[in-house]
C-alpha cells in the first residue's frame, strides 16, 4: 500500500499529465485492488492494474463532460449491495489472507439435485450438501412453500477467483444463500458470512476470523455473522478494527438465517 500511494500513483500521474493528486485512493479501496487483483510478487501487476483503473475513471470523466478542471478525484470502495435472490456475500481464508465471495444459488426444474460449480475443494462441497439437508428440515421457519425444495434441481456457485477454497467455513452463508432463494427474501446489504454447519443446525467454530473481518471491511461490508465459538477471537482483535464492523455471534444457524434475511420479499 505504501509502496503504491507514494510511488506508483505519482509515477502514473506524471506519466499521464495529471496533478500529483488528482486521483487519490481511498486506503479500503487500495486494499480491495491489492487484495483481489494482483495475487503475484512484486508491483509491476499492481501498477498495471491502477493504470486500467484510471483511465477508465479519466474516460467516463471526459465522456460525462467533466472534463479534468475539477481539483480531484477519490476512489472510495462501494459496499457490496444484494440485489437479488440467492446471493450471499461469504468470507474464506486463502494463502494469501482473507477473501470475500459472492456465493451464487439458483433453481431449475427437477427433483430436488444438487450441482456444485466453482473451484471447490471435497469439504467445500459436502459443506453444501449439508446445507441444502438443513434447509430441507427447517423450511417451514423460512417460510418456504411445500414441495418448492422437491420440485427443483438447485445450482451452487462460488466463482473460483485466483485461488481454490476449501475448508469448513461456507456451510452457514451457503445455507443462508438456499433460504434466501427459495423463500423469496434477498440478504441483509453490507453482511458477510462465516460458519460451519452441522447437520442438526449448529454453528461451528473456523479459522482465520481475523483475516476474514478484515477481507469484509476492505470490501466495505457492516457486519459479519460469526460463530460463538469464535467470540475469543473477535475479543482479541485490535479496537480500531472493532470499531469498523458490527459482528452477529451465533450457534443456531436457523437464528442466523432468520436475523441475514430482509424482512420484504423480493417482488
Amino acid at each position: 500500500k505504501g509502496i503504491a500511494m507514494e510511488h506508483i500513483l505519482p509515477s502514473l500521474a506524471g506519466e499521464m499529465n495529471l496533478p500529483r493528486n488528482f486521483i487519490r485512493f481511498s486506503q479500503e479501496a487500495l486494499f480491495y485492488l491489492i487484495e483481489s487483483y494482483t495475487r503475484e510478487g512484486g508491483v509491476r501487476e499492481l501498477r498495471r492494474q491502477l493504470a486500467i483503473l484510471i483511465r477508465r475513471i479519466l474516460l467516463r470523466r471526459l465522456e460525462s463532460g467533466l472534463g479534468l478542471e475539477s481539483e480531484h478525484y477519490e476512489v472510495k470502495l462501494m459496499p457490496r449491495k444484494i440485489n437479488e435472490t440467492g446471493i450471499v456475500i461469504g468470507l474464506a481464508w486463502t494463502p494469501h489472507g482473507g477473501e470475500t465471495a459472492l456465493i451464487e444459488v439458483t433453481r431449475m426444474p427437477g427433483r430436488g439435485n444438487l450441482i456444485l460449480t466453482g473451484n471447490l475443494g471435497k469439504v467445500l462441497s459436502e459443506s453444501a450438501r449439508i446445507a441444502l439437508s438443513f434447509l430441507f428440515s427447517e423450511k417451514n421457519r423460512f417460510g418456504i412453500e411445500p414441495g418448492r425444495l422437491e420440485e427443483n434441481d438447485i445450482h451452487v456457485h462460488i466463482p473460483s477467483g485466483s485461488v481454490s477454497k476449501d475448508g469448513p467455513s461456507a456451510g452457514l452463508a451457503i445455507a443462508a444463500g438456499l433460504a434466501s432463494l427459495f423463500s423469496d427474501r434477498k440478504l441483509k446489504d453490507g453482511l458477510g458470512i462465516t460458519g460451519e454447519l452441522s447437520l442438526r443446525g449448529r454453528v461451528l467454530p473456523v479459522d482465520g476470523i481475523f483475516e476474514k473481518v478484515l477481507a469484509a471491511i476492505r470490501a466495505g461490508l457492516s457486519e459479519v455473522i460469526l460463530p460463538e465459538g469464535n467470540r475469543s477471537d473477535w475479543e482479541e482483535m485490535p479496537e480500531m478494527i472493532k470499531q469498523k464492523i458490527s459482528p452477529y455471534f451465533t450457534e443456531n444457524a436457523a437464528e442466523a438465517i432468520v436475523y441475514a434475511l430482509s424482512a420484504e420479499k423480493s417482488k
